[in-house]
């Protein structure tokens, strides 16, 4: 995907601030989109294109939801407790969303999921780089 249709996806993900039952979560950020990395939350994996009642798929949708609408000193521990602590914690959050509320989050969670993926870059190998002379990206 160019640059810039890149860029018009994601910003046009958060003209409107998603709201999720009674929270309004934050935008995806650099830090929070690398924390849903670090969990390897399904929504930057491909979940969604599971069955949405499926597990996997509600978890994924709690935890996404719980790092955009928690406390961000909060979140930030996800790096440092274990997995065990984090699922707690995030199913204790997922006891206050509503399931009405979780099913119509799949959509515009996974469009901004997509988008900040879309717009996340990979390092390339010393001396390697996906741009061409000019500076666009290459396609394959």
């Amino acid at each position: 995907m160019p640059q810039a249709t890149r860029s018009d996806s994601f910003i046009s993900s958060f003209a409107k601030q998603a709201q999720i039952g009674e929270y309004a979560l934050r935008p995806i950020s650099a830090c929070s989109h690398y924390i849903l990395k670090h969990l390897e939350n399904g929504f930057l994996k491909g979940v969604q294109d599971l069955n949405p009642e499926s597990p996997e798929v509600q978890y994924a949708l709690m935890e996404f939801i719980y790092v955009h609408a928690a406390p961000e000193d909060e979140v930030a521990e996800a790096i440092d407790i274990d997995r065990k602590q984090w699922k707690k914690r995030v199913l204790r959050f997922g006891m206050t969303i509503p399931i009405s509320a979780l099913e119509d989050a799949q959509d515009p969670i996974t469009k901004q999921a997509t988008a900040a993926t879309a717009l996340a870059c990979e390092p390339q190998p010393d001396g390697e780089s996906d741009l061409d002379p000019n500076g666009s990206r290459q396609t394959a």
